[in-house]
C-alpha cells in the first residue's frame, strides 16, 4: 500500500509538470483572436476573380449533374450484358448434361437409397378383412 501511494504521487507530479510544459508553449488567446481577426478583415477587401476558362465550366456540381446519370448508365448496361453472358453459360451448362444420356451420375446418389424405402411408395391396406389370418 505505501508503495502505491508513492506511486500515485510520483504520477501527480509527472502530469503536473507535463501540464505546466504546455502551458508555456501554447500561444495566448488574445494574440491568435486578433491574428484571425486581421487575416478576415484582408480576406474581405480582396476582389473576386472568375475567369471564364475550361476548368471552371466544369464545376463539380456540373460533373455531378451529368456524371452520375451517366455512371447510372454504364453500370446499367454492364449488368444486363453480365446478366446474358450468365445466362448463356447455364444453357450451356444443361446442353452439355443433356447430352451426356445420363453417363454420368451424381456421386451422392446413393444417400438416398436406405434399406425400406419401398415401403414408402406402398399404401398399407387396412380394414379390409384380408388382414385377419385364421378366422
Amino acid at each position: 500500500m505505501i508503495e502505491d501511494a508513492g506511486r500515485d504521487e510520483d504520477l501527480r507530479a509527472r502530469f503536473e509538470r507535463l501540464r505546466q510544459e504546455d502551458a508555456s508553449q501554447a500561444p495566448a488567446f488574445g494574440a491568435m483572436l486578433a491574428h484571425v481577426r486581421s487575416s478576415a478583415a484582408t480576406l474581405q477587401r480582396r476582389p473576386v476573380v472568375v475567369a471564364d476558362t475550361a476548368a471552371s465550366r466544369w464545376r463539380p456540381s456540373r460533373l455531378a449533374l451529368w456524371g452520375a446519370p451517366a455512371l447510372l448508365a454504364a453500370s446499367l448496361v454492364f449488368w444486363m450484358v453480365e446478366d446474358r453472358l450468365a445466362d448463356r453459360e447455364f444453357d450451356l451448362l444443361v446442353s452439355e448434361w443433356s447430352r451426356t444420356d445420363g453417363a454420368l451420375q451424381s456421386p451422392t446418389r446413393d444417400l438416398l437409397n436406405v434399406p425400406g424405402a419401398f415401403l414408402l411408395n406402398q399404401v398399407p391396406a387396412v380394414g379390409n378383412g384380408s388382414s385377419r389370418r385364421g378366422l
